[in-house]
C-alpha cells in the first residue's frame, strides 16, 4: 500500500466511505456537519459539497455511487442524490425497546432499494421507495451497547451481518 494523496479540511473528519463500484469516489463527513464528495486523483476540489443541520456519525454510498446515506446520532438517516447534489428525504427510527438512539452504521442493500441502520441495539431496515421502516431486529439480548457495523452478503444481499 502507498499513499495516494493527503489533504486537510477545515473541520476534523468524523467518518468516510469509499464507493463500491469504482473505488474512486470518497465521501467524508466532518465535525461541522459538512459532507464532501471527492474523486481519487482530484483532491484539489470536491465534486460535491452537502451540509446538514445534525451531526454526521456514519456514511454509505450505494453500489452505483449515485446515492448517499448520512446517519446522525439522533436516529435520523438522510438520503442525498449525488447526481443533482441534493437532499432527497429523511428517515426516522421508531426506536422500539432501544436503550440507545445512537446511529452508528448505515448500509445500502446491493439493490439500492433498501438500507439498514444500526440504531442503538436495534437494526432497522428501510424501504427507500416507500420511505418506510419495514423491519426491526432487536439485538438487546446480545448485550451490545450499539451496532458497530452492518454488511449485506454479495449474493444480492440475501444475508445481513451485524457486529456489535
Amino acid at each position: 500500500a502507498h499513499k495516494l494523496h493527503e489533504y486537510t479540511t477545515k473541520s476534523p473528519i468524523k467518518c468516510a466511505t469509499i464507493g463500491p463500484k469504482s473505488n474512486r469516489v470518497i465521501a467524508t463527513g466532518d465535525s461541522s456537519n459538512s459532507i464532501q464528495i471527492w474523486t481519487v486523483g482530484n483532491f484539489s476540489s470536491s465534486v460535491a459539497s452537502l451540509s446538514q443541520i445534525l451531526p454526521i456519525s456514519t456514511l454509505d454510498l450505494n453500489p452505483s455511487e449515485t446515492l448517499l446515506l448520512s446517519g446522525t446520532p439522533q436516529s435520523q438517516v438522510n438520503l442525498y442524490d449525488l447526481s443533482s447534489e441534493s437532499f432527497v428525504t429523511s428517515f426516522f427510527s421508531s426506536k422500539p425497546n432501544s436503550t440507545s438512539t445512537h446511529n452508528s452504521s448505515v448500509k445500502f442493500h446491493p439493490t439500492s432499494q433498501f438500507f439498514a441502520a444500526g440504531i442503538g441495539d436495534q437494526i432497522q431496515l428501510f424501504d427507500i421507495r416507500s420511505k418506510t421502516q419495514i423491519q426491526n431486529y432487536d439485538c438487546s439480548e446480545k448485550d451490545w451497547d450499539h451496532i458497530k457495523s452492518l454488511l449485506f452478503s454479495p449474493d444480492n444481499g440475501a444475508w445481513m451481518i451485524s457486529i456489535g
